[in-house]
């Protein structure tokens, strides 16, 4: 049923006149019947509930999921505070290598050690001892 230009007959039902440049174009669909409508709507309104139940589902578990957001700073915290200690520790440490170079080079500390600790005197020493 075409011309001999590769064309429909003019007044063909399955095509209109498309705007000038562009050809011809099938016909747009009519109005749906009312219950058909509805059915789709339905269905439009049930996908859209879908999507944003699981694009809420999603947002929990990235804001509080095993990986989330509150385990993110749950994991920052301790960071700090495991780095905090580690300071904390290196001084003690560098206090304490300082504390047993002195007990065995310095005469003053050994002697001062030995006199708190051990209780010993010196010679010619009187030990005076004050009742509680």
């Amino acid at each position: 049923m075409t011309s001999a230009v590769g064309k429909p007959p003019a007044g063909h039902a399955a095509f209109a006149k498309a705007p000038a440049g562009q050809g011809l174009v099938p016909d747009a669909p009519g109005p749906l019947p009312a219950p058909r409508r509805a059915r789709e709507e339905r269905w439009r309104r049930r996908m859209r509930l879908a999507v944003l139940f699981v694009a809420t589902l999603l947002l929990a578990n990235a804001v509080i999921g095993d990986n989330g957001l509150v385990a993110l700073w749950r994991l920052r915290a301790e960071t700090a505070s495991l780095q905090d200690e580690v300071a904390r520790l290196r001084d003690e440490r560098v206090r304490l290598m300082d504390e047993a170079r002195r007990l065995r080079e310095d005469p003053a500390t050994i002697e001062e050690v030995a006199r708190r600790e051990l209780g010993l005197v010196k010679p010619g020493e009187r030990v005076v001892l004050v009742p509680r």
